[in-house]
């Protein structure tokens, strides 16, 4: 069992992974399936996934979906497909240090709270996905998603800040050009 460093780091890692693979080597892989009243499949597979995929797999899926949720639409069925991968994700039972631990959520009666709390990677995945969702976006240089540090930002680094830039200041001079030409043309 991977512990838990860095949920917001994983979540991007897990965004931006080229492959599974890399992923999986890096963080170790998604959520153990645990056995439920089917032989050989979890709540989470079984519920949302359908048949137990592979651990590349997992991951695959679960980017793809996490991806989705950054720039997702207002579109009723994409909302409710991603509140239900939440909930399947949250309610999942998970085994940690030989311990089951049937839900991902403290509810305190007394103090009249419910708290979400991350008992594996893919739940602080998630809780960090449901905290600061509209914080991540894709550079508009080289499509990495990043943590925007202001609402405006669209890019993830100087280097590619300055490289949109470059590229924005040389179409501008392309078509003053076009248009002198055209200008001159005209007499």
């Amino acid at each position: 069992m991977v512990a838990i460093v860095d949920p917001r780091r994983a979540l991007l890692a897990l965004l931006n992974a080229p492959t599974a693979e890399q992923f999986i080597e890096a963080y170790g892989p998604l959520r153990e399936p645990i056995a439920s009243k089917k032989a050989g499949t979890s709540n989470l597979h079984s519920a949302f996934l359908g048949k137990p995929h592979t651990p590349q797999e997992t991951v695959t899926s679960l980017a793809s979906l996490f991806s989705g949720a950054v720039s997702l639409s207002q579109d009723a069925k994409d909302r409710l497909l991603l509140n239900t991968l939440l909930a399947i994700i949250f309610n999942d039972p998970v085994t940690v240090n030989g311990t089951v631990q049937p839900t991902a959520l403290d509810v305190d009666i007394v103090l009249g709270t419910v708290e979400p709390r991350p008992r594996d990677l893919l739940d602080g995945m998630a809780l960090e996905l449901l905290r600061s969702r509209k914080m991540i976006a894709r550079c508009g240089q080289c499509s990495k998603f990043f943590y925007r540090q202001f609402s405006k930002d669209k890019y993830c680094s100087t280097v590619c800040t300055s490289e949109a830039r470059l590229r924005y200041q040389a179409e501008w001079v392309q078509k003053k050009r076009e248009s002198k030409k055209k200008g001159r043309k005209a007499h």
